[in-house]
């Protein structure tokens, strides 16, 4: 598992290695259902991961600009 962690693309070639090796194939598939599942998780991870990202650097902008806006309200009085 922690081979496909690194590199995910070598699930398939992985999968295909355990059949030649007499390796069943319903066990086979199942242990690519796995690969398959944690990799979605990953990817899923990471564009969450992502949308906070970006969320915070809009909310520091708007943060901004409104702090910059109530200073110069200020300024005003």
């Amino acid at each position: 598992m922690y081979l496909v962690d690194k590199d995910p693309s070598r699930a398939v070639s992985m999968f295909w290695a355990a059949i030649n090796v007499g390796d069943q194939v319903n066990s086979a598939l199942k242990d690519m259902a796995v690969v398959m599942k944690q990799f979605d998780r990953m990817r899923q991870l990471r564009r969450s991961n992502l949308f906070v990202i970006y969320a915070l650097i809009i909310l520091r902008s708007l943060l901004t600009m409104f702090l910059s806006n109530f200073t110069k309200g200020l300024g005003k009085l």
